[in-house]
């Protein structure tokens, strides 16, 4: 039975390929992390800008509609609890929701 011998070259080769397939994949999950940020920071800006949205939208406006009792929180998603609410932020702040008085 002979053994069959392995170029140094091949293994180079293909750990290479390997380090290069690894930091390749790195660097599109950095990229499209940072692309992520960035269009939710413009969303963000964009609505203050607008007057629709607070600048600090994030947690801390989040957390104080939940300590309101506003938002339910669902493992890593928040929901509006009431309906009428709902209802009146798809129709925008001047309209206002059927039934409403």
């Amino acid at each position: 039975m002979a053994l069959v011998e392995v170029p140094s070259s091949a293994n180079s080769t293909i750990f290479g390929s390997v380090w290069v397939r690894y930091h390749v994949a790195v660097a599109v999950a950095v990229a499209v992390a940072v692309a992520v940020a960035v269009a939710v920071a413009v969303a963000v800006a964009v609505g203050a800008l607008r007057g629709s949205n607070p600048w600090r939208f994030g947690a801390l406006f989040l957390d104080h509609c939940h300590r309101l009792g506003l938002l339910r929180v669902s493992g890593t998603a928040y929901q509006f609890r009431h309906r009428q609410l709902q209802e009146w932020l798809l129709l925008g702040a001047g309209d206002r929701p059927p039934g409403a008085e």
